[in-house]
């Protein structure tokens, strides 16, 4: 770790400033949330309801690997509720503060990978940090139990690009092989994981403005990884939705895009559940002409 010592240590003072804040920042805008309790939407599903997270053994770990919850295998983020039910059985404040004791770290890595990815620009990677922290999108991975997945999921998700990034600045093949084990960890947390060498492919074209084919073979592993779980998540989630054709798959997959976009810069009309739309607003389109735009730029 000494790349990382290096790079941080000139900036001491300042880094332990700004992670004060973010922690800060980050705990008076969701401490509330350990008054909350459990909800009917799936917390019945995850843990209220289910007796396999009732025993933290190898057996029932390994079962969650071929165990659907809501259509979902993911055997490290119900392996985290199992954690949570041996300690505080159904205490709902024990998990929720566990959630956002999560979202306080992960909050804090997005500094760290903004920190090394903008060449140790404090004001930028504080800046970037608390707007991830506070920004009112987070609410529902934050303060649902059930999402435990989401917060679960980044945080493995953000240590692989710290990792990789300290990969190319040191070509330390140690950082490449620890960036795909958190890799692997946020797969085994939450499938949305698998579009991760795809960052990796950006975060490359962002430092030499440039893809060749190296880039591309560099991340055969990551991809293979994405390949197959992808195709476990497939699997997983269209048994029981046979009634949802291809065609309106990729019909609610753009709107998703569009309302996490427009929601991003006007966070508006939230709420704990949103109906499949009929027909995409209009606003929703135009919401993606800055990032169209820039794509033909």
């Amino acid at each position: 770790m000494n790349v990382l010592q290096n790079i941080l240590k000139s900036n001491n003072a300042k880094i332990i400033i700004s992670v004060i804040i973010i922690v800060f920042a980050t705990i008076m805008i969701y401490f509330p949330i350990a008054d909350n309790d459990f909800i009917s939407l799936d917390d019945p599903y995850y843990v209220t309801q289910n007796d396999n997270i009732k025993e933290i053994s190898p057996e029932k770990f390994f079962m969650f690997f071929h165990t659907k919850v809501v259509g979902n295998i993911h055997p490290l983020t119900m392996l985290s509720l199992s954690v949570d039910y041996y300690f505080a059985e159904y205490d709902a404040s024990f998990y929720h503060i566990h959630n956002l004791i999560l979202h306080i770290f992960n909050s804090i890595l997005v500094f760290f990978f903004i920190f090394l990815l903008s060449e140790r620009k404090i004001k930028i990677s504080l800046f970037t940090a608390l707007l991830f922290a506070v920004h009112p999108l987070h609410v529902e991975s934050v303060a649902w139990i059930s999402e435990r997945k989401d917060v679960l999921f980044g945080f493995f998700y953000l240590l692989s690009l710290i990792f990789y990034l300290l990969f190319k600045k040191k070509n330390g093949v140690n950082y490449l092989l620890l960036s795909l084990l958190f890799f692997i960890a946020s797969l085994l947390s939450k499938p949305t994981a698998i579009t991760l060498p795809l960052i990796l492919i950006a975060l490359d074209y962002y430092r030499t403005k440039k893809i060749t084919v190296k880039t591309i073979l560099s991340k055969v592993p990551f991809f293979l990884l994405s390949f197959i779980f992808g195709l476990i998540a497939l699997k997983s989630q269209t048994q029981g939705s046979s009634s949802i054709n291809f065609s309106d798959k990729l019909f609610y997959a753009f709107y998703n895009i569009t309302f996490y976009v427009r929601s991003f810069f006007v966070p508006t009309e939230l709420s704990v559940f949103h109906d499949l739309p009929k027909s995409i607003p209009l606003k929703y389109y135009i919401s993606l002409l800055p990032g169209v735009l820039l794509i033909l730029r």
